[in-house]
């Protein structure tokens, strides 16, 4: 096919520049709740005065907790093996491990029959960790494999002591919360670069590797889900299945494909913690973890399901408490006090029982877990478990000398905050807080000063906590120490007041956010409007508040026909999408006529979403079931609606897939019935957010196969008419003509596919033929 050289040659070169795959408070005591919302803001606009690099102690701990990961096969005759190697890391205090699965299975994107194989020869697997690796404290551990998932290129191992018990952990990692993720962020890459060739010549495996880098981009689905992050950190083989740690020592991913770019030095991309955290919530549901082990530092990832916060290790019931004493050991009744006080060294609470879903105790530690799944933990909890058995039996205990307590479920929805919340954090748990008013009061060296609360943005520690870094929202940066005093808040979700002290700013990490980026589902205003100018988005979060003619007022000098002709594209199409969806919520007339703009916009986000709010009101009008739809959460659950219904709609056509034979005029039904659903997924993934992401991948690599099919066919009847012939007829020269520029067409179909799959992050390393299309 001598017309498909260039199409052919464009193809070639941008397959050589693909990575490749490797290995209400009272205001007399308000100012710390206030230093809580302000830090949380800093998060959206970090200062640029705060260190950017990692602490030679926050460093050490990130070593300690990185493990040299080996698989081997095991074979009676011939012992053990060696097959591979690679990184890992600890993410809980007893053992429990993460790492790539092309780690720790050697056939990892190979065919059913090819695994089948590949397992017959090699009889079984098994799997050893070096912890402290090519140091003097060097050990080597037994693991048990207990969930893996190829599509992520993630694996669960869990790591056995000398008597086959769950490991007491060196250290472990932290995740990252999600809402901290930031493009150009600073990263470390920690792991075993060249693996088993490097071993010593004191016989010791290789120390622990680190490279510095940082954040270079983050692909993301219309929903703002990230499936993969970009790093110009060097990493090599065996870097595989290593953590990359923010400043902080937070895994912000794990490394997975690293390679060589035309265009650049060096790339690494990374598993993004989202799917990690959602990886280990499925192992959880599915009860793979091993009984008995520390959850504690999983809580967090479990309150991002929908529905009750619920533990397989301890269910909750509808009607009854239950108090588990033992492993075996349970009691059904009801907790007999209707206050729990919990000392902690985040503070002293006093929550209504009817709003904590569990008390979870792991050796010494004893969390206190709410219903919307915030926790803080004691590590040696005060107070006493009173619990009424039925029967009338009375039990009174240490809450430090019972297993757990697994409260009633409620049937009330959580509540979730709007506009800016407080977010504190640390290894004793972490909390958010809404209605956060006052102010603080810090001795500097330039003497004492009151900062308004709702001024902070984020609070970091110096010197073991002695000293605080304070970042306000205008970027200035003031440390010093805040003096003694207490403060009352309400925690986010259950609406309970707390009253909380000072002491807990020395320990943890506070934040101020909007509450939307720590929910989950489609993308919210402020998430789409993250690139955008701070008073748009300050408009954009009083609308979210519910205050429209405030909003109105704010986004009028956007407006001025002047300042607009001066605006770039992407941010007229912000200024008017907002300004539609002000006219929306203010219930004026044809607010889509203004929304309808963004459409076509240039920014991807502003576009999914403006086309998601179009189709809303073109399907529902101006009421859902019989709800003005001005009201944002009706708006949202129409949304949801109508997500889940074109997701329905696309998977119905995607079940015809087992049925495409490859015929002549198959692949161009079947290809508009795809751009067809495609414009309606990604107004859905704004809508109904991730599962209108799986069904969009879906329709891509869909595209791709019927891409490969008609290719074969195009060929095979370019072949049979005449293909490689010097001389042919007029009519045969006309249909092979023909050919060329149906296979033309088919090239940009496939090129468009193949690239918004890299673009949002749906591209993985199980799949390496993915990109590929045969001549």
């Amino acid at each position: 096919m001598q017309r498909r050289s260039k199409a052919s040659q464009s193809r070639k070169q941008h397959q050589r520049s693909r990575t490749s795959s490797a290995g209400r408070p009272r205001p007399a005591t308000q100012w710390l709740l206030a230093i809580m919302v302000a830090t949380l803001t800093a998060a959206s606009t970090p200062p640029t005065a705060i260190a950017q690099e990692i602490s030679e102690q926050t460093l050490q701990r990130a070593k300690k907790a990185t493990v040299f990961v080996i698989t081997f096969a095991s074979k009676k005759e011939k012992g053990d093996t060696p097959l591979g190697s690679g990184s890992g890391f600890f993410i809980n205090s007893t053992g429990l491990l993460i790492t790539n699965n092309h780690v720790v299975d050697p056939a990892h994107g190979m065919s059913v029959r090819q695994r089948q194989e590949f397992q017959y020869k090699t009889n079984r697997l098994t799997y050893r960790v070096v912890t402290e690796s090519g140091t003097d404290n060097e050990k080597i551990w037994e693991c048990d494999l207990v969930h893996q998932s190829m599509t992520a290129d993630q694996a669960l191992l869990q790591a056995r002591d000398e008597e086959g018990k769950m490991l007491q952990t060196p250290e472990y990692l932290r995740l990252l919360p999600p809402w901290r993720l930031k493009n150009r962020m600073s990263v470390s890459a920690l792991g075993f670069p060249g693996g088993n060739r490097l071993r010593s010549a004191r016989d010791k495996n290789a120390e622990v590797s680190v490279t510095h880098g940082k954040v270079s981009k983050v692909p993301r689905s219309p929903s703002g889900r990230v499936r993969r992050i970009d790093t110009d950190a060097i990493a090599r083989p065996g870097n595989s299945g290593g953590p990359m740690i923010d400043i902080d020592g937070a895994v912000v991913g794990t490394v997975t494909l690293m390679g060589q770019a035309e265009d650049q030095a060096n790339t690494c991309s990374l598993v993004p913690i989202s799917l990690t955290r959602a990886f280990i919530r499925d192992a959880m549901v599915h009860d793979r973890l091993p009984q008995g082990g520390d959850i504690i530092p999983f809580l967090d990832i479990l309150a991002e399901a929908p529905g009750p916060l619920s533990i397989p290790e301890y269910q909750r019931l509808a009607d009854r408490d239950t108090l588990f004493i033992g492993d075996d050991e349970r009691v059904y009744g009801e907790f007999a006090d209707k206050m729990i006080k919990w000392e902690s060294p985040l503070g002293t609470f006093e929550i209504p029982s009817e709003s904590v879903a569990y008390v979870l105790r792991y050796d010494e530690r004893v969390s206190l877990v709410f219903e919307n799944g915030d926790h803080v933990s004691a590590t040696h909890a005060g107070g006493k478990c009173r619990f009424s058995a039925e029967g009338g039996a009375q039990i009174d205990r240490p809450f430090r000398k019972v297993a757990a307590v697994a409260f009633r479920t409620r049937e009330a929805k959580r509540k979730r905050p709007k506009g800016d919340v407080t977010v504190l954090s640390s290894d004793e748990g972490r909390l958010v807080f809404t209605g956060v008013t006052g102010k603080a009061r810090l001795t500097s060296r330039s003497g004492t000063v009151d900062v308004p609360l709702t001024d902070i943005a984020r609070i970091d520690l110096e010197d073991g906590g002695s000293r605080q870094v304070v970042s306000l929202k205008d970027r200035r940066i003031i440390t010093g120490h805040f003096e003694e005093d207490k403060y009352r808040t309400r925690v986010a979700g259950i609406d309970q007041p707390v009253g909380l002290g000072l002491s807990h700013v020395t320990r943890a990490r506070i934040e101020t956010v909007d509450a939307g980026a720590i929910g989950s589902g489609g993308m919210g205003l402020i998430q789409i409007l993250a690139s955008a100018d701070a008073d748009l988005i300050d408009a954009a979060k009083t609308l979210e508040r519910g205050k429209g003619e405030d909003a109105r007022t704010k986004l009028e000098p956007f407006l001025d026909k002047k300042r607009m002709s001066r605006m770039s594209d992407v941010m007229k199409a912000q200024v008017r999408l907002l300004d539609g969806l002000i006219s929306l919520r203010q219930g004026e007339p044809d607010p889509m006529r203004k929304i309808r703009k963004c459409v076509k916009a240039k920014d991807p986000n502003v576009a999914a979403y403006a086309r998601g709010c179009v189709e809303v009101i073109k399907r529902y009008g101006t009421e859902y079931e019989g709800k003005p739809i001005s009201d944002p959460d009706v708006f949202t659950d129409a949304g949801l609606a109508l997500g889940n219904e074109l997701i329905q709609q696309a998977n119905e056509m995607l079940q015809d897939r087992q049925h495409i034979e490859g015929k002549k005029g198959e692949y161009r039904r079947y290809m508009n019935a795809i751009k067809k659903h495609e414009r309606a997924m990604q107004a859905a993934s704004t809508l109904a957010g991730p599962d209108a992401d799986d069904a969009l991948m879906r329709l891509w690599k869909f595209a791709l196969d019927l891409c490969s099919r008609e290719n074969r066919r195009l060929r095979e009847e370019y072949q049979r008419i005449g293909g490689g012939r010097s001389k042919v007829s007029l009519s045969e020269y006309r249909k092979l003509d023909r050919i060329l520029k149906q296979h033309d067409k088919l090239m940009t179909d496939w090129r468009d596919r193949y690239v918004k799959l890299q673009e949002y992050g749906f591209y993985h390393a199980d799949e390496p033929d993915a990109g590929k299309l045969d001549d």
